[in-house]
């Protein structure tokens, strides 16, 4: 017989006896253990960020998680179901650093790597005790008591394993890159994380100029227009679309200035008369006067080149081009040997390259820049203008495109097994994975996997201080036999003090480079199982 409802039960009151009745009577264990070890369904838990208590973006799909396997079970599977945390990364290294007052990557620096990874521990072993209840009360079941945590070293070993597996296939490379850099957290960041939350790229008002560039021995300007007066210094080529035509024009002040037609047409500011029509072509190979003598140059610096990515939409037609601050700047670099002038440092400051604004913040010396190109009379016109511009996921810091070296994974020589797996996948509502999602994998440039920061899985690599040998290690066991040292912890700054001599006499060092924590999730359904080291049998079941 059933005991009889109690007819003044508050909700609350209900909740808390299911609950308890589920504790006590070890409901959930018991409805696994009840289904056929032959009939099993995976499920892959992945595991979400600590950053203090759960919130409505990390409960609501746990909740969608704790529907399917509840559902498989009800259908007579077998299914396991395992917590996991994400400890590692900028997320939980923002939330310490606000703990400890911490404003830069110096100040960690100054307090001392091991501290703040000690820190960083404590932080997250504090703050994952308080997610049970949360999880109990929205009546999900899950087994955390056996939870799998990024930051554990059996956990950690299986990470650096997969990364040799995919260096020795050649996928992972060292590369100079412009990539999405943030000056407050001093470390590149990948496309995705600054696109997974719409919230991370806002409309902004930035000042809009056009600058003039005189053709070298000849009395006309082409005219680049840029958002970012601060890379000019950095200029070392300007690009034009060699199928569109161009004008050039003698303004009212009798100078003879050059912009695409659609400029000419769409903005009043480029008024006055036409001299000559002429194709892109013809401006190619062009030299023309730096604006500056600060940095690297070579001889193929300062000339107009040809590239794809010159749109008429906005702007002149022509774009200014510095390599060291934009993905196809680089590109285009990289293509024509372009030098590379890198002139912030990794807080985003001028470097003493750049001895009149050393040591400010790029972003203010803006105003400067333009100042002194307008006392050249070099400034041909000022507007300001509202874009989309991207911010960091965690700190809200403005982002920049900066050039530096880093560790990628290739992302073409997988693009179409991704492709061809991503329609062997379920998705509701379909068009997220026909629409979006098909298209981000068409289009994902190369992974940038390192991260030049502190609380992570250290990326595997030993390099040479003389001749540049690299070693990659993907266990313990081999990091030991190695360096003749006992690894008992992953982390920095442990990690960095492991090293041993190159046949050429110099030693072998650590790469100060971390794992993006997204690596590191994505290699849970080898790592939670620390496959291959153990659980072999378990993990191919």
């Amino acid at each position: 017989m059933f005991e009889p409802i109690k007819q003044r039960q508050t909700l609350y009151e209900m909740q808390e006896e299911i609950l308890r009745f589920w504790k006590e009577n070890d409901i959930f264990r018991k409805s696994i253990e009840q289904r056929s070890e032959d009939n099993r369904y995976s499920f892959y838990d992945g595991p979400p960020f600590i950053t203090g208590i759960p919130h409505y973006a990390t409960l609501l799909p746990s909740i969608a998680k704790d529907i399917v396997p509840r559902f498989q079970t009800m259908k007579g599977k077998r299914v396991r179901r395992v917590w996991g945390w994400d400890c590692h990364g900028l997320p939980a290294e923002t939330k310490v650093e606000e703990k400890l007052g911490i404003k830069s990557k110096r100040e960690i620096e100054e307090m001392g790597i091991g501290k703040f990874i000690g820190v960083c521990r404590d932080y997250v072993s504090e703050v994952s005790s308080e997610w049970r209840w949360y999880v109990d009360h929205i009546g999900r079941w899950v087994d955390m008591d056996n939870a799998y945590r990024t930051m554990d070293l059996d956990y950690m070993e299986t990470v650096i394993w997969i990364f040799k597996q995919l260096y020795e296939k050649g996928l992972i490379y060292e590369g100079m890159r412009s990539s999405l850099y943030c000056p407050r957290c001093a470390t590149p960041l990948s496309k995705f994380e600054v696109t997974m939350d719409d919230g991370f790229y806002r409309d902004v008002e930035d000042t809009a100029v056009t600058v003039k560039f005189k053709v070298l021995k000849e009395d006309r300007y082409l005219l680049a227009w840029t958002t970012t007066p601060w890379t000019l210094p950095g200029n070392r080529a300007l690009a034009v679309d060699k199928e569109a035509q161009y004008v050039e024009i003698k303004t009212g002040e009798g100078e003879r200035v050059v912009v695409a037609e659609a400029a000419y047409e769409r903005d009043d500011s480029f008024s006055g008369e036409i001299v000559k029509r002429l194709k892109g072509e013809e401006l190619v190979g062009l030299k023309y006067e730096p604006l500056y003598e600060y940095g690297p140059r070579n001889d193929n610096d300062f000339k107009v080149y040809a590239a794809q990515f010159v749109t008429m939409e906005e702007g002149t037609g022509i774009v200014h081009v510095a390599p060291a601050f934009g993905e196809d700047d680089l590109r285009l670099g990289q293509e024509m040997g372009l030098s590379v002038f890198v002139s912030v440092d990794g807080e985003g400051r001028v470097t003493e390259e750049v001895p009149e604004y050393q040591g400010k913040y790029y972003k203010k010396t803006n105003e400067l820049i333009l100042a002194e190109l307008n006392s050249r009379s070099l400034i041909f016109s000022e507007s300001k203008i509202t874009h989309s511009y991207p911010f960091c996921y965690r700190c809200e810091t403005a982002l920049i495109y900066k050039a530096q070296k880093a560790w990628y994974m290739r992302i073409d020589g997988l693009r179409e097994q991704l492709i061809k797996s991503n329609k062997d996948i379920n998705w509701v509502p379909d068009h997220f994975g026909e629409g979006r999602f098909d298209y981000n994998l068409r289009t994902a440039p190369d992974w940038c996997l390192s991260r030049s920061r502190y609380w992570g899985t250290p990326i595997p690599v030993w390099k040479c201080e003389g001749c540049g040998q690299i070693e990659v290690l993907g266990s313990i066991k081999e990091i030991e036999e190695k360096s003749g040292q006992r690894v008992a912890d992953l982390h920095r700054p442990d990690i960095d003090d492991v090293g041993w001599g190159c046949s050429c006499g110099e030693k072998m060092v650590r790469v100060p480079e971390i794992l993006d924590v997204w690596f590191e999730s994505g290699a849970m359904p080898y790592a939670e199982w620390h496959y291959p080291f153990e659980n072999e049998k378990e993990f191919k079941e």
